[in-house]
């Protein structure tokens, strides 16, 4: 059940035990709730029941804000173990890109203090403009960037990196290439020929409204068509990487 639907009483509860590392909470399942982190703002918290640190995924969205892009990948996530913690919009229905990589920077180095979390096994899941945040910024870490689109980065920071791209990414190919060669040995990349960008995107509303969504690394919008075969093959491919960077041993599918 989502949490937003619980009695408050309720919600207080699972929180707190988030937050003593404990409750009566089964091994497969995740005590889940939107926090405030001292200067980085809301965040949604899936957090696996386990007596010992946790590895996490660091969930940096597009800044167009919350739209449920991310919850096929991070339940799956979850599942496998892996805590995730997903930056949030807060007030406001968007953000900057210069506010989210601010808040990805200040949440990164909030997790390392945090002894919930496994220090040594943190890595980073970024869509659209809050891939290339991700790419840009991990220090580092491991990151899987979903359709980032192809314009140079200024400074990649990641350590290992798996690129899922939209065949119509914007940009002339050639563009595309040079972005990989960027990330040099350290890249992992997979492209589908057929998928649009955002082919995960699930906001019917949203969607119906404004079938064009900010591009990722250009001025305008991109055409929007979500592809739910593309979004299966691509949530196998971010957890088998993330089970692998992470160093989890994968769920074996229909056992707890």
């Amino acid at each position: 059940m989502d949490p937003k639907h619980l009695p408050q009483a309720l919600r207080r509860m699972v929180l707190a035990a988030i937050l003593c590392g404990a409750g009566a909470v089964h091994a497969r399942e995740s005590a889940v709730d939107v926090l405030e982190i001292p200067g980085a703002g809301p965040v949604l918290l899936a957090l696996p029941h386990s007596p010992d640190p946790v590895p996490v995924v660091v969930v940096v969205p597009d800044p167009a804000g919350a739209d449920q892009r991310a919850r096929a990948y991070t339940e799956r996530l979850n599942a496998q173990g892996i805590a995730t913690i997903e930056i949030r919009p807060g007030a406001d229905a968007a953000f900057s890109a210069e506010v989210l990589a601010q808040r990805f920077g200040r949440l990164l180095r909030a997790l390392i203090a945090d002894r919930r979390f496994d220090a040594r096994r943190v890595a980073v899941l970024g869509f659209g403009r809050g891939a290339r945040i991700a790419l840009s910024g991990a220090a580092g870490l491991p990151v899987a960037a979903l359709y980032p689109g192809c314009a140079p980065l200024r400074a990649p920071g990641t350590g290992r990196a798996l690129v899922l791209e939209a065949g119509s990414a914007p940009g002339p190919q050639g563009d595309c290439a040079a972005f990989r060669a960027a990330l040099g040995g350290r890249l992992t990349h997979h492209r589908y020929a057929t998928a649009t960008y955002a082919w995960d995107f699930a906001d019917a509303a949203r969607l119906a409204a404004s079938p064009g969504q900010p591009a990722p690394d250009a001025e305008g919008r991109v055409l929007v068509r979500p592809d739910p075969r593309v979004t299966e093959d691509a949530v196998g491919r971010v957890v088998h990487f993330m089970t692998e960077v992470l160093d989890t041993q994968p769920a074996e599918p229909g056992r707890e």
